[in-house]
């Protein structure tokens, strides 16, 4: 569908690549579309390294990104909402970088050992 659309120059679709960390770094923006997730590991990970980020508002997602803030959600199914999203990152290195940077910090401080172990024992002695 790429090449009868004639995108084959900006779109491209890699093979398996074990280094997570090379092949987000390398690219603008992360986008996972998915119509339902419980979490996602391919936001997380997208936030961890830095790299700005599209989903859709399907569950997993939102537990990780701060819509506006740390990258930007939309509706599943809504390619109006996807391409305008992509559009705005596309054409705004600024954002994108801010929410790369907000979206990092927010996951490190979200998902930290020393938060969720504070957490559990708050829950296990009430204080």
């Amino acid at each position: 569908r790429v090449n009868e659309l004639g995108l084959s120059d900006v779109v491209t679709f890699a093979p398996f690549n074990p280094d997570v960390e090379s092949a987000i770094k390398s690219v603008d923006i992360v986008l996972n579309f998915s119509e339902a997730e419980s979490f996602s590991m391919t936001c997380l990970e997208a936030a961890y390294y830095g790299t700005a980020l599209i989903a859709t508002r399907c569950g997993g997602p939102e537990e990780i990104i701060d819509n506006g803030n740390t990258g930007i959600t939309v509706p599943v199914k809504d390619t109006v909402a996807m391409s305008d999203a992509l559009l705005q990152l596309a054409n705004n290195a600024a954002l994108r970088n801010q929410y790369a940077i907000a979206g990092r910090q927010y996951v490190i401080t979200k998902f930290s050992i020393d938060g969720y172990k504070k957490t559990m024992q708050q829950a296990i002695t009430g204080n």
